[in-house]
């Protein structure tokens, strides 16, 4: 058995009411870099009767790219507007309940 007293005239706050009493928001930065090296080198030789010959060939590639992505949850339309002067073209993802 609990000792804990039910308060009176407690009441059930909405998602709207929440977000506004909780305050603040979640911010996750997420960065992400690839690189790639690849080098080859061939060579062949002809020898021949009259003459010899050789040929090399030499290939590199190089392969790199980076993404960043940000992530923000449980933002308000203020803190929108805020964060889209920061990061530019803040916008909101309706969840579901």
């Amino acid at each position: 058995m609990s000792d804990e007293t039910p308060i009176e005239g407690a009441i059930e706050l909405s998602d709207e009411d929440l977000d506004e009493v909780s305050g603040g928001f979640n911010l996750r930065i997420t960065a992400a870099r690839f690189h790639q090296s690849n080098i080859s080198i061939s060579r062949s030789s002809n020898a021949g009767a009259r003459c010899g010959g050789s040929q090399s060939t030499f290939e590199a590639q190089e392969i790199e790219s980076a993404a960043l992505q940000i992530t923000i949850t449980d933002a308000t339309t203020d803190d929108l507007e805020i964060l889209s002067g920061l990061f530019g073209n803040a916008s909101a993802i309706e969840g579901s309940d």
